[in-house]
């Protein structure tokens, strides 16, 4: 008496299982094996600052773990990205252990809709809405004020502003 250990195929389908004796196949043998995918959406997990945020003609990045390698070569799973002005080309690195990066580079700004799907089903999150910004440019801000012309008086305040609606999507800091 035997016990096999069998470690099912990665993808469902149809498969034959041969089983032989001393070269002769034993009763009913091959065996037809029914193999079940039973991997859901729910089981695909993202991260990545290009799920919430982006910049134009920047490349954004998304991380997704998923049960196994290979989900994107086979076409169960799959992403777009779909903007203003329609969709944006993806780049996908199948690591081979189950993590995949996935890459895009938003031609212009506004509010993108990307979607990841397995077999058709949204994973968690999916759609996700990320809005797309001009990247920051520094040289576009105009500062104005008494104290960036010099001139400013010891222990007294003093203001100035800082123009930056022509200088794309930031944070002004002040040391």
């Amino acid at each position: 008496r035997f016990s096999v250990p069998l470690d099912a195929p990665q993808t469902s389908g149809v498969y034959m299982l041969h089983c032989c004796w001393s070269g002769e196949h034993v009763p009913g043998s091959p065996f037809q094996l029914n193999v079940e995918d039973n991997m859901t959406a729910g089981m695909i997990t993202t991260s990545g600052q290009g799920l919430r945020e982006a910049f134009v003609m920047q490349q954004a990045t998304i991380n997704i773990t998923a049960p196994r390698p290979g989900l994107f070569e086979s076409r169960q799973l799959c992403c777009t990205v779909v903007g203003p002005d329609g969709h944006t080309s993806v780049a996908v690195a199948d690591r081979g252990d189950g993590k995949y990066v996935v890459t895009y580079m938003p031609p212009n700004t506004g509010i993108y809709q990307i979607s990841l799907l397995l077999r058709d089903e949204d994973i968690p999150g999916s759609p996700f809405p990320v809005q797309v910004f001009l990247p920051p440019m520094a040289e576009r801000c105009h500062a104005r004020g008494p104290c960036i012309d010099g001139e400013a008086s010891a222990g007294k305040p003093t203001e100035f502003s800082v123009n930056t609606r022509d200088a794309g999507h930031g944070t002004l800091t002040i040391h």
